[in-house]
């Protein structure tokens, strides 16, 4: 599938479209339905909302690893994330843009082996919710 969305517009290399493959992890538990991707939103703008049906405020994915690990991310993580569910047991994923707590009881509550940051530099830099990290919740 092509993918014109992003900062690929601004490059204007209209030639070489950037191509997006996706992993198929197994498939989801009984009474699980959603799975990761949302192959739907291959058909409108935002080609990246397909990772994790979108920029959710919590997602909780179950692995086949062993661990557990917190994600604070932007979209541009969305692809990423799928690839985490072959190391780890669980992955959750937060998006400060849809997230309105703080980080201190969800990390309390879990106990993450490992914390991944993950964002581009631009939106990192420029990121108006990241306060929300310290927001009590």
């Amino acid at each position: 599938m092509e993918c014109r969305a992003g900062y690929y517009h601004l490059l204007r290399a209209a030639e070489r479209p950037d191509h997006l493959e996706r992993h198929r992890p197994r498939p989801a538990h009984r009474g699980q339905t959603t799975g990761l991707y949302d192959t739907d939103k291959l058909n409108v703008y935002d080609k990246y909302a397909m990772f994790l049906h979108g920029n959710n405020g919590l997602s909780r994915v179950e692995g086949d690893g062993s661990g557990k690990i917190l994600v604070i991310k932007d979209s541009y993580a969305n692809c990423f994330v799928p690839y985490l569910t072959a190391n780890y047991a669980a992955v959750d994923v937060v998006d400060f843009r849809n997230y309105n707590y703080g980080l201190d009881q969800l990390i309390a509550d879990n106990d993450y082996d490992q914390i991944l940051v993950l964002y581009s530099f631009d939106s990192f830099k420029g990121d108006p919710y990241l306060y929300r990290a310290g927001v009590a919740g």
